[in-house]
């Protein structure tokens, strides 16, 4: 029996280095045909539902599954004994520099090949030993495709969280979705209290990476919000609201190296203090403070992409 396993990407890629690791079990988002293709690109061709070409009809399964559950103890047919194929759509992110991206198959009868996309990467025989890809490579060529970028690049799940530590129960769902994360410290408005305040901050933000660092959803870790408000102390001192940020900015990059730092300011007004609908994003690249203005009822940073997509490429 042959089985054809095809992984499409449409982010990036995850799991192990030598003093580190991190692994997710492939359970579900599958889909199966129980037939052979003419090639590969019959599944990986960008066709929606009800196009004519959109055969043959794949069926959403969960793995561990089975070519004959059902005809195996059928006995008035015969059970099928040629090729089908799963694909899925995986969200990987390789947190660790120079890491290698591997998939593990606890077993896959009896000739299976791999695919990135339409690259093979690896062929085994045998119905029920463990075997491992590594796929390193084939993501890194991927990402640099035009079908990368036309396809996968520019649809971009992303949210931003409440402004306090979350629950790694969200966070566990954003990685498993594929949801790109900006996580902050509660910090929010105020302006900026005594010494046992911005300890408390400094407290929280290491947490919060220290507890967090791991889920690849995350890829902003969030100084703090609207400081431009007039707040809860009698001294409101814009100058050392930046100082104290540029501090936790530091400790933020000390803590983590890999990830941007972000601070979202208020509204803007204009000259005459009137709102102008528009949101100003500052973001820290270590070294300069960058601020966008987010298009006119860009209210959530979803909706601002386009805004943000040169700036990530500046940072």
């Amino acid at each position: 029996m042959r089985r054809q396993i095809l992984i499409l990407l449409l982010v990036f890629c995850s799991v192990s280095l030598g003093f580190g690791k991190q692994s997710k079990r492939l359970i579900t988002g599958w889909e199966f045909v129980r037939q052979d293709l003419g090639g590969i690109w019959e599944a990986v061709r960008p066709v929606t539902a009800g196009n004519p070409e959109n055969v043959p009809l794949w069926t959403k399964v969960n793995l561990p599954h089975c070519f004959n559950e059902q005809d195996a103890f059928d006995p008035d047919v015969n059970y099928h004994q040629g090729p089908g194929w799963y694909r899925t759509n995986l969200v990987l992110n390789n947190p660790y520099k120079g890491g290698r991206t591997l998939l593990h198959f606890e077993g896959a009868g009896q000739k299976a090949e791999v695919y990135i996309y339409n690259t093979k990467v690896g062929t085994h025989k045998g119905g029920y030993d463990e075997w491992t890809v590594d796929v390193t490579e084939a993501v890194e060529a991927f990402k640099k495709s035009d079908v990368f970028e036309k396809q996968f690049k520019n649809a971009i799940p992303f949210i931003r969280l409440a402004h306090y530590q979350q629950s790694p129960i969200v966070l566990n769902f954003c990685d498993s979705l594929g949801i790109m994360v900006w996580e902050e410290i509660p910090w929010c408005r105020g302006g900026l209290g005594g010494e046992i305040y911005k300890e408390q901050a400094r407290r929280m933000l290491t947490n919060t990476i220290e507890q967090h660092y791991n889920h690849p959803a995350v890829i902003i870790w969030g100084l703090d919000n609207e400081n431009d408000w007039l707040g809860d102390f009698p001294e409101f001192d814009q100058q050392k609201i930046r100082t104290f940020m540029k501090e936790l900015n530091d400790l933020s990059h000390q803590l983590d190296a890999s990830r941007k730092m972000a601070n979202s300011n208020g509204m803007l007004i204009d000259n005459q203090g009137r709102s102008t609908g528009s949101r100003l994003l500052q973001l820290y690249n270590g070294r300069a403070l960058i601020q966008v203005k987010l298009h006119e009822g860009s209210s959530t940073i979803a909706a601002a992409i386009k805004d943000l997509k040169t700036v990530f490429l500046d940072l």
